[in-house]
């Protein structure tokens, strides 16, 4: 751009260069013989003979910086000459799935992964991933029903298997396909990481049962006209026959023993308390 020309000996001369592509930038100016002068432009000097400098430009190597969330890089990062591919590729932790790239301002770019594009200038991309969806499947066995738990589930979040047996029976135990048993707990929290089928087992009630559901171990107990129950304080207690009609009703204070004078007959004792519900098949009076 400047600098040539005719220069009287030991004037001082600036020789500049420039050029018009962008993916260019320059490097140095050389003799024509090609040793090296001087690595500044503008370049400045004092005449002391003809010479002819040539200056020497190089392509541009911009740089491709790469993130992920929920997943890791596996290849891309580094230095690419201007107009050259550059492919990125990225892997999903367990229980995601790869969804897009995007731009560093959250521009989406390609569903593609690997994903191939032509290097213009720095370029910072992250990968994003989603959470695997995985069904629970609920299943009861009969004398019972599922309560709630059943869906589709994001991976590794938390759900809650709840079942309910009919009167006269109690749960047992979830299990799974093969039959293996999993818990005893209902409602049964658990952490979603693949797809999940499990069967709620019940059992007759017979004798002095366990309420389902109470904390602690709640037992009923009839004898000699006495009707006993452990862990129920503060639980709204009936008795009922099978046909329907109550026959008492009052709610547990702590005492372990109430006074009841009950005809031959098999009765239903349901315990409630909030807004929960348990219901058990008490007992026999002949």
């Amino acid at each position: 751009t400047s600098g040539e020309g005719s220069h009287a000996h030991g004037t001082t001369v600036t020789a500049a260069a420039a050029t018009d592509k962008e993916e260019y930038h320059f490097v140095k100016w050389t003799t024509a013989a090609g040793y090296n002068l001087s690595t500044q432009n503008p370049y400045t000097f004092a005449v002391k003979g003809d010479l002819t400098l040539q200056a020497h430009f190089a392509i541009n190597i911009y740089s491709v910086r790469l993130s992920a969330v929920n997943g890791r890089i596996k290849s891309g990062e580094g230095g690419y000459a201007y107009d050259t591919e550059a492919t990125v590729e990225a892997a999903a932790n367990e229980g995601y799935h790869f969804v897009k790239w995007t731009t560093a301002a959250g521009d989406s770019l390609s569903a593609q992964n690997p994903y191939t594009f032509t290097m213009t200038g720095d370029t910072t991309l992250q990968a994003h991933f989603a959470a695997n969806r995985y069904p629970v499947s609920l299943f009861a066995s009969k004398n019972g029903r599922i309560k709630s738990g059943e869906g589709i589930y994001p991976y590794d979040t938390e759900t809650e298997a709840i079942a309910e047996a009919y009167v006269g029976y109690r749960f047992v135990k979830w299990i799974n396909e093969g039959g293996e048993s999993i818990s005893t707990d209902n409602p049964y929290r658990f952490v979603v990481k693949d797809q999940t089928r499990l069967v709620a087992v019940f059992e007759p009630l017979t004798g002095s049962q366990t309420l389902s559901g109470v904390n602690g171990e709640a037992r009923v107990y009839y004898a000699d006209g006495v009707l006993r129950l452990v862990n129920l304080a503060g639980y709204a207690v009936s008795v009922s026959t099978m046909k329907g009609e109550k026959v008492l009703q009052f709610t547990a204070d702590g005492n372990e023993e109430y006074p009841a004078a009950l005809p031959a007959g098999v009765y239903i004792l349901n315990a409630a308390k909030w807004k929960e519900r348990y219901v058990v098949k008490k007992f026999v009076v002949k």
